[in-house]
C-alpha cells in the first residue's frame, strides 16, 4: 500500500479467483480508483463490500448478491451511500424486486440522453431508463438489459461534469 503514495492507481481490475475464496480485501475496495473493474465467476460481494467501493466507475462482472440487496444498495445510495460512484455496471436482476417500494420516473426509450463519466473518451448513449433521486438532489439512472445474450445492469450518476449537452 506504501506505493499507492507515490504512484496512485487509477484503474484497477481484479481477478477473484486470485484471492482465497474469491475475497477481495477491504483495503482494495475502498481506494480512490476511477475505474474498478472486478471479474470471475459469480463475484461473491455483500452489500456491505459494495459499500465500501471508493471507485468512480464499477464494473463488476457476474455479480453475486440477491436483488433485495441490490434494492438496499440502492436506497442506501438515496441516502447518500457511495458519492462519488459515477457509474455501476453488474449482472442483470429482476427489475420488480430490486426496484421494489423505490420512488422511480420511467424514462422512454425514445429520450436519448448522453452520459460521460470521468476517464472516459467518448459519451455513453442512454435511451430510456428509470431515474431516482438521490436526497440532495442527484440523479440517477436505472437500465436492466440484454446485450449479446447476456444480462446487464447500469446506474449512472448525473453529476453535472457527466452530463453532455447534445
Amino acid at each position: 500500500m506504501i506505493l499507492q503514495k507515490f504512484f496512485p492507481i487509477d484503474q484497477l481490475s481484479i481477478e477473484t479467483r486470485k484471492f482465497q475464496d474469491s475475497k477481495i480485501p477491504p483495503s482494495l475496495l475502498i481506494q480512490n480508483h476511477t475505474y474498478l473493474d472486478i471479474r470471475g465467476a459469480n463475484v461473491p460481494i455483500t452489500l456491505d463490500e459494495l459499500l465500501l467501493i471508493n471507485s468512480k466507475a464499477i464494473n463488476i462482472e457476474s455479480l453475486q448478491i440477491r436483488p433485495k440487496e441490490i434494492n438496499k444498495f440502492i436506497k442506501l445510495w438515496q441516502q447518500g451511500s457511495n458519492p462519488r460512484m459515477e457509474h455501476l455496471r453488474f449482472g442483470y436482476f429482476d427489475t420488480e424486486e430490486a426496484m421494489k417500494g423505490i420512488k422511480h420516473e420511467v424514462v422512454p426509450y425514445n429520450r436519448r440522453r448522453l452520459f460521460k463519466p470521468t476517464g472516459l473518451a467518448n459519451p455513453y448513449e442512454i435511451n430510456g431508463g428509470l431515474d431516482i433521486y438521490r436526497i440532495d438532489g442527484v440523479k440517477a439512472t436505472i437500465k436492466f438489459e440484454w446485450d449479446w445474450n447476456t444480462s446487464k445492469s447500469d446506474m449512472y450518476v448525473w453529476f453535472d461534469h457527466c452530463v453532455v449537452e447534445s
